[in-house]
Order: structure tokens, then sequence, then C-alpha cells
């Protein structure tokens, strides 16, 4: 992967409003070497990242859409934009499971303690934060500056999806690692 966004410009001013972001993301992401490209127009963006951290490898998804078409009479179609960021980091320890995501349903089925310490309405589920004390304090300071987000870790890859744009990388990276390393405390 090489480091270019490719700039569709336009005298929109949403395309202004996003090149103003994926360029900022770009600074940031070169100060800290990473390989990425993408694309940037008028409807949205899309910027993946691979970034080596120690043993750890990150990939870095920004993404943002404006759908041009609605199949719903009662919104308008300027109305409708997603954007998020989704995270991949690999190189964790094989042996730790957990899942944590917002869902009234399966929060019914937690288990109390898990009821007590993550706030609605989101459901945890893990196979080992008796032995990492540190881990739910740091978790659930990520998911009150990043309500809505869904993690999962399976088989040493962590999976991080946040359905709101993030427009400060650094604290949602300094977070994310505090997460990770509560797994090795």
């Amino acid at each position: 992967m090489n480091q270019k966004v490719e700039y569709q410009d336009n005298p929109s001013p949403f395309y202004k409003e996003n090149e103003s972001f994926c360029r900022a993301i770009e600074n940031v992401l070169r100060g800290r070497n990473a390989s990425y490209g993408g694309f940037c127009d008028s409807y949205g963006y899309q910027v993946v990242a691979h970034l080596n951290s120690g043993k750890m490898v990150y990939r870095l998804e920004f993404w943002k859409t404006q759908p041009t078409t609605s199949k719903y009479i009662f919104f308008r179609n300027e109305a409708l934009v997603f954007s998020g960021l989704k995270v991949e980091v690999k190189g964790l320890l094989d042996d730790l499971d957990f899942v944590c995501k917002p869902s009234k349903f399966r929060r019914l089925l937690s288990r109390r303690e898990w009821k007590d310490l993550f706030p609605k309405p989101y459901c945890f589920s893990s196979n080992f934060v008796e032995s990492h004390p540190k881990f739910p304090g740091q978790l659930i300071e990520f998911i009150n500056k990043h309500p809505n987000a869904e993690l999962k870790l399976n088989r040493g890859t962590l999976r991080c999806e946040i359905p709101d744009e993030s427009r400060d990388l650094f604290s949602t990276m300094s977070i994310l690692d505090g997460v990770i390393a509560s797994f090795y405390s």
C-alpha cells in the first residue's frame, strides 16, 4: 500500500469538509509511519491504513458515505450520512476472548456483575476478566468516549467498530492502547 489518498476536487462544501478531514488523517498517519491509501470526494471518503506497533499490527479504516438514493419516502436524500472508524489489531494473546457491544437483549442474558459494571445498553461476555483486573475500567473508558462502539477479541485479533466519525485519532488510539495494555497487566 502506498501513501496516497486520491482527491476528486470539487467546489462543493461537502467535499471541502471531507478533504479537510482526510488531510488531517493523512498528517497523523504520516507522523506514525503508516502505509495508507484511499479516496475522497463530495459523497464521502475511505482511508485504509496499516501501522506496526511492536508485535501488533493495526489496520484502520476511516469511512464516510452518503447514499444518493433512498427507498424511504420520509427521509431526504441529503440527510443520510454514515461514517465511522474500523480498527483491527492483530498479534494479541490467542487465549483471550471477549465481546462488548450494545444489545438490550444480550444484556438481559449477561452475568449480573457485568450488568453492574457496563453502562446500558452494553452487554459483555469474556473468558478472562477475573485475571485482568484493570481491563474493565479501560474498556468502560473507551465505551464512554465512543458510545455505540463494538469490540470483539477473538483468536488474538481485536476488532473495533466506532459508527460515529472519530476526528481525534490520537485520543482513540491511546484509549484503545490502554485497553490492549490491560490484557498484559
